[in-house]
């Protein structure tokens, strides 16, 4: 279940017209998201590495 969703906004325009792109995330649950923030960082605690990088490596035949 995804806690998070991207998002686009065009809050502004320039001189010239032109709209000012925004990307950002909605947090849809806050408390589940810290939650599931907290156990991530367990696991790279416990692995002593990013999870980013080990999947990456992973990811690309390492």
């Amino acid at each position: 279940m995804r806690l998070t969703e991207r998002k686009v906004a065009y809050p502004n325009c320039d001189k010239q017209g032109n709209l000012t792109k925004v990307d950002y995330i909605e947090i849809k649950d806050k408390k589940l998201a810290e939650e599931k923030l907290c156990k991530f960082e367990d696991i790279e605690d416990e692995l002593g590495i990013d999870l980013i990088i080990l999947f990456k490596a992973l990811k690309n035949g390492c």
